[in-house]
Order: structure tokens, then C-alpha cells, then sequence
């Protein structure tokens, strides 16, 4: 694609966009070594004060599952005045309410587009999951936390192969319904391809309002900065990426890292837009914390 054709495509006007790191959660969770909360809250912190716009930080998971991710709410507790541009995972009602009681402001839950992924991410069937999702939003709703949705498997899964836009549209629907209006939407094998993440996007574009939507991209086969231009030219303005590539998933063998939040910002600042982060300093940042692995 050339730089005529790109601009035209994207417009004068670029504007801002929002960057999500999420390595202090689908990071370190991937990660051999178990840090302190302290320490997964400096690098939290740090990255916060490089100027990324929210960080995952933890997850209310069970420890005996994920001891990465062990005493989440020792971490929040380290985060006092960060807390408007800090998430934290909830798996399932159970996990909400411990988020609750920490006294968490945004929380993001999940939900598996394929079974196989589902029963060994989440450990249930999609309609289970859903039910459990309905309780988990109304609690949500009267705690007055912030919720997002995160779908895993959105475009492939390692074990059903291609997700049909229709079933993803149907769940996406039925989020909504529930009271999950903004979204994100997960490339969690990585090995989406830029038309079919164009072909889904403009049907959610279509229902849904894309200043609601993310995009979580995998780099497992090297497209997630190509899928990332699909996105900007769909008029979508918020990505999650992790320094260092860290993450993927460990219930999806073959899943590799994220995209790294550093070529992330590398590619938007390329293509003209502004995303309010000093480069050098989050560099120096990525060092120290991946020093740590």
C-alpha cells in the first residue's frame, strides 16, 4: 500500500488514539517468575508515567491456576491515584466481587467465542459463561464499576479453525444485551488476516459504535501491525499492546506475544496520529521492567 492510497484512506484529521498495555497482566501471567504485588505495581506505575493512556494490572483469578497473578488486591492497593486508568480482569462472578471488595474502578471480563477455547480458558461452555456474564453484569452495574468485554477467539481458534463473523456478530449481540457496551475485541492466536479482520469490523461498525470497540492483536504469524492499519482505517481508536511482546495465551497452544506496545506506538506516530506518550522514557521503562523477567 502506498503512502497516496494510505492517506486518502485515513484522512488529515487522525487525531488521538488510545493504547492499553496489558504486560503486567497477559504478560506476566505468561511469565516464569513470580513478582511481589509491589513490584507488578512499579510497573504498573511506570508505565502510567511514561504516558500510556490505562494499564491491565492484575487479575482476579484463582493463584493455584495463575500464581503470576496471585494477591491482585495488594496490587490495587499499591496503585492509590492511579486508579481511573487501571483495569483488572474478573474471569467470573466470583472474581468481580473480590475486584469489588479491592476496591477496583474498571474491571474487564471475558468470553470465549469457540468452546474448545472456552472450557479451557474459562473452564465452562460459552452458555454458561454468558449466564454467569448476566449476574456478573447487573452486579457491575450497581457497584458502578466501569466494564468492558473482552472476546477471545474472535477471528481464529488453533482447534475450531475460522470463526464466522456471523457467530462473533450473535455473541457480540447479545453482550450488548446485557449491558456490555463497549468491547474488545481479541485476535488471541494472532493469525487473523487483514481482510478477514476488515470483513468483521465493518459489520460491528455497523451495530456498534467504534469509539466503544478495541482491538487486542497477537503477533504470533507477524500481522498484527498490518491488522492494526485495517483497524485505523475503519475509524477504530484503541489498542492494547505489551512491552516487550509479552503475553499470549495459556490455554491456546501456539498463541504467542502481543504486539509490542513500543512498535505500536512506532507504527501510529508513522502514520500521524498522536498517542501522548514519551518514546524514549517508555523504552527506558520497557528495560528496567523486562530486566525483571
Amino acid at each position: 500500500m502506498n503512502e497516496l492510497l494510505v492517506t486518502k484512506s485515513l484522512g488529515n484529521k487522525r487525531g488521538f488514539v488510545r493504547i492499553v498495555d496489558v504486560s503486567a497482566r497477559d504478560g506476566l501471567q505468561s511469565a516464569a517468575p513470580v513478582l511481589s504485588a509491589a513490584s507488578r505495581a512499579g510497573w504498573v506505575k511506570a508505565l502510567l508515567d511514561a504516558g500510556v493512556d490505562e494499564v491491565e494490572a492484575c487479575s482476579f483469578v484463582n493463584p493455584k491456576l495463575l500464581p503470576q497473578m496471585a494477591d491482585a488486591a495488594g496490587v490495587l492497593a499499591e496503585l492509590g491515584g492511579y486508579e481511573e486508568r487501571v483495569w483488572s480482569l474478573v474471569p467470573n462472578l466470583r472474581g468481580l466481587k473480590l475486584a469489588i471488595d479491592a476496591g477496583a474502578r474498571n474491571v474487564v471480563c471475558l468470553l470465549s467465542l469457540t468452546e474448545a477455547h472456552s472450557r479451557a480458558n474459562l473452564g465452562r461452555d460459552i452458555e454458561s459463561v454468558l449466564a454467569d456474564l448476566e449476574e456478573v453484569a447487573e452486579l457491575g452495574r450497581s457497584a458502578g464499576v466501569n466494564m468492558r468485554l473482552s472476546t477471545s477467539m474472535t477471528w481464529v481458534c488453533p482447534q475450531e479453525g475460522k470463526v464466522p463473523s456471523t457467530r462473533t456478530m450473535g455473541y457480540l449481540r447479545r453482550a450488548r444485551e446485557m449491558g456490555f457496551s463497549r468491547l474488545t475485541l481479541c485476535d488471541t492466536y494472532g493469525c487473523a488476516s487483514p481482510l478477514h479482520v476488515e470483513e468483521l469490523l465493518a459489520l460491528v461498525a455497523e451495530e456498534f459504535d467504534p469509539a466503544d470497540v478495541g482491538l487486542h492483536l497477537h503477533d504470533t504469524f507477524g500481522v498484527a501491525g498490518a491488522n492494526t492499519l485495517v483497524a485505523l482505517m475503519q475509524g477504530y481508536r484503541r489498542f492494547e499492546g505489551s512491552i516487550g511482546g509479552l503475553g499470549g495465551c495459556p490455554f491456546a497452544e501456539g498463541a504467542k506475544g502481543n504486539m509490542d506496545t513500543i512498535d505500536l506506538v512506532y507504527l501510529l506516530r508513522s502514520l500521524g496520529y498522536e498517542v501522548g506518550i514519551d518514546m524514549e522514557r517508555l523504552k527506558g521503562v520497557a528495560g528496567d521492567c523486562l530486566k525483571l523477567l
